[in-house]
């Protein structure tokens, strides 16, 4: 990172100006804050690499506490900008390939970090071992080369601890390993989730989705074992469209009386076509459709029910091939 100068220390005595002070609190910024802080107490020459590795920063979170103090116009992204939700940030570039590579001496003089020794402590009580050394390394990854604070890595051992016992059945228990901790830390990097705050959002949303998903488990009657990866997608489209639990089962319902059993693809198709016509409730479904059936264009055979298109033909084609398959 370029290296950056702050007008407000004077000379080299580095004696803060109470402008300086007065911009941070009226920034709000606790980042600048912290920035700040940093700088009293590091008067030798400013780098900002060693600044982002200490406070634990994302680059865009330094370069925004570094305009504070410096006076200058905020990142263009930063400026007046609505909170946008972790789900929907764009992507930095992680490549873990590129990932340092700790030795044993390393990985054993991170220890002495506080920070890392209790989140080494917290990792080893997750997964209910003692850490193996690619573990520690995987850990120390997300510590010092995705930089994520202490208390974020907190939150997302803590978070998916909770999600595998929620998804824990008692015939099928699910336990955490590192695979799991690696890839949603990967995840919280890539949805620019690097602050508790953030951190805190990303989960409760996170927890909404899978509380709607049990919900909607419940509805059709999958309550005694894991639902696959297949399933769970379709569930998450389903999701997505934002329809009532009441239609969902509406939905679930017409599926299984006219095709036999529950084929996801058709029952998707009809939420669809049902949210595409505005109907949100059974009662819009049952409206709307008399309304469309004693329409002179339906009575006159001009207009029937959506003809599936060639694609969905295959996709329930293939749908019932691979869990036939299964079978």
């Amino acid at each position: 990172m370029a290296e950056h100068s702050f007008p407000f220390f004077r000379e080299q005595s580095y004696t803060v100006s109470a402008k300086a002070v007065s911009d941070v609190l009226s920034s709000g910024s606790g980042d600048a804050a912290l920035l700040l802080l940093y700088l009293m107490q590091h008067t030798g020459e400013y780098r900002p690499d060693d600044a982002m590795r200490s406070l634990r920063f994302s680059p865009r979170q330094l370069e925004a506490a570094q305009a504070i103090l410096s006076g200058q116009p905020l990142p263009e992204e930063t400026v007046d900008a609505a909170p946008v939700p972790p789900g929907e940030r764009p992507r930095d570039a992680v490549r873990l390939k590129d990932r340092p590579s700790y030795t044993r001496a390393e990985l054993a003089g991170a220890l002495s970090d506080p920070d890392f020794a209790y989140l080494y402590q917290q990792a080893e009580r997750i997964v209910g071992h003692a850490l193996m050394q690619y573990e520690v390394s995987a850990l120390f990854t997300m510590y010092d080369y995705l930089r994520l604070p202490a208390d974020v890595i907190a939150l997302l051992l803590n978070y998916v601890a909770q999600d595998a016992q929620r998804r824990s059945t008692p015939d099928q228990p699910v336990s955490v390993s590192f695979r799991d901790i690696k890839a949603e830390a990967v995840r919280w990097h890539e949805n620019g989730v690097v602050s508790a705050a953030e951190a805190e959002r990303y989960i409760e949303a996170c927890e909404r989705r899978s509380s709607a998903t049990g919900k909607v488990l419940r509805i059709l009657g999958i309550q005694d074992r894991v639902p696959s990866p297949t399933e769970r997608r379709f569930i998450e489209q389903m999701i997505e469209m934002d329809p009532s639990l009441d239609l969902i089962a509406l939905a679930y319902d017409t599926t299984v009386v006219k095709k036999g059993s529950l084929i996801w693809p058709y029952m998707r198709t009809i939420l669809q076509n049902w949210i595409g016509k505005g109907y949100r409730t059974p009662e819009d479904v049952e409206n709307g459709e008399r309304a469309r059936k004693s329409s002179p264009a339906y009575r006159a055979g001009e207009s029937r029910q959506d003809v599936p298109s060639e694609a969905y033909n295959e996709e329930v084609l293939r749908y019932l091939r691979q869990n036939e398959e299964r079978k």
